[in-house]
């Protein structure tokens, strides 16, 4: 017992010690024109991608905050953010086309089995790097991925997503960085 406080204790003081390098991720995924269910495999990859990169993040689980990104109204998910202590929020929007696509045997890995299908993926992203606590935009930017080179090509859509989601959150942190040089 006395050993899971001192794991709690010794977790409360780090997120105090990486108050100013916390993040709360948003995203929405939209494949084919069509609003995912949560979790997102890119907002995982984003979390996925925080961690290892030694920054603190958290998102709001199942909960869809109320987001209005043509307007970029992102009051009530920057208010969840100074709730947890965040000094940061990376928003994603991550849109994809998709088409079907047979794979050579050999990619598949068993040349004696017939291709399985495979999906040719496009993806565009919107993210925004806003100051959790004055709501103002720190940086933006947009990207495309495509999942055509041959160590994208048989990943699933998941697996792609996850990825698209990692350069979302090494996009965001630079975008930190070049903030606090700039301050």
């Amino acid at each position: 017992m006395k050993l899971k406080a001192l794991v709690l204790l010794i977790l409360i003081l780090a997120s105090y010690a990486c108050f100013g390098q916390t993040f709360m991720i948003v995203a929405v995924e939209i494949l084919d024109g069509e609003e995912l269910r949560r979790p997102f495999a890119s907002q995982e990859g984003m979390i996925e991608g925080m961690f290892d990169s030694g920054f603190v993040s958290f998102d709001t689980g199942l909960y869809a905050p109320a987001v209005d990104w043509a307007d970029l109204d992102f009051r009530e998910p920057l208010h969840i953010a100074r709730q947890g202590l965040a000094q940061y929020l990376l928003a994603a929007e991550v849109r994809s086309i998709s088409e079907r696509r047979d794979l050579p045997a050999h990619q598949n890995g068993d040349s004696e089995s017939p291709p399985e299908p495979a999906l040719k993926i496009e993806t565009f992203v919107r993210y925004y790097l806003f100051d959790a606590t004055t709501a103002a935009v720190l940086g933006e930017g947009e990207f495309v991925m495509d999942n055509e080179s041959p160590e994208m090509q048989h990943l699933t859509y998941t697996q792609f997503l996850h990825t698209t989601g990692r350069e979302i959150t090494a996009r965001g942190i630079d975008l930190m960085k070049q903030t606090a040089r700039n301050r």
